[in-house]
């Protein structure tokens, strides 16, 4: 249950968010893995590509030395020069801007780890941003081997669609067995998790592929 001090602040409410929450985001991020593993699980290695990626990274960072095994939503050990606490996870920007009068408030008694508390932000803003790291691809066989270092996310397309055999040089196709060109997609929607779906590379997914490189 929330402390007290965390039910008095309307601020608190989950009604605030409209990019990025702390404990639902993290939630979602397992959520997640366990749809890439029931992927894996449903496809075969051998004859599927598997491609893990996101649209962008948020505002988000880990911050303050916890100690091992201290809940990630829980509070650093260490003060600020106010001698106030602050969270381990904070956002860069966003609707968690709470300092008044030069002062932020004091959370030694709030329930940071509660699902709708508001992380601290660094910025005012109505809503928090996306962040600017480069997204993360990661790749299983078949043809993993294409996505490696840095790529323009432009790059993913035309690769997806030479391992479904789509369009150009398709020499590498050649004698592999038609149930051999599956692609299976796995990906982040608009902050929201998406269910992995097998795609045999005839069909919609890499249709559409073939559309974007005319």
């Amino acid at each position: 249950m929330p402390s007290a001090s965390s039910t008095k602040n309307p601020s608190d409410s989950s009604s605030w968010c409209k990019g990025h929450h702390a404990s639902r985001g993290l939630h979602e991020t397992v959520a997640f893995d366990n749809d890439v593993a029931k992927g894996l699980e449903l496809t075969n290695e051998e004859e599927t590509l598997t491609l893990l990626t996101a649209g962008h990274s948020h505002a988000f960072t880990f911050n303050g030395y916890p100690f091992r095994g201290q809940s990630i939503l829980g509070k650093s050990p260490l003060y600020g020069k106010d001698m106030l606490p602050h969270t381990t996870v904070m956002y860069g920007n966003g609707p968690g801007y709470k300092v008044v009068d030069n002062k932020r408030p004091d959370s030694h008694k709030v329930d940071t780890k509660w699902k709708d508390y508001m992380q601290l932000s660094a910025v005012p803003r109505d809503t928090e941003t996306h962040g600017g790291e480069d997204v993360v691809v990661l790749a299983r066989v078949p043809m993993a081997h294409l996505f490696h270092w840095v790529q323009e996310q432009s790059y993913l397309a035309h690769a997806m669609a030479y391992t479904g055999c789509v369009r150009w040089d398709l020499r590498h196709c050649e004698g592999r067995p038609q149930h051999t060109n599956r692609i299976l997609i796995t990906t982040t929607a608009d902050d929201r998790n998406s269910a992995p779906s097998q795609v045999p590379s005839i069909s919609l997914g890499t249709a559409l592929l073939a559309a974007l490189l005319q």
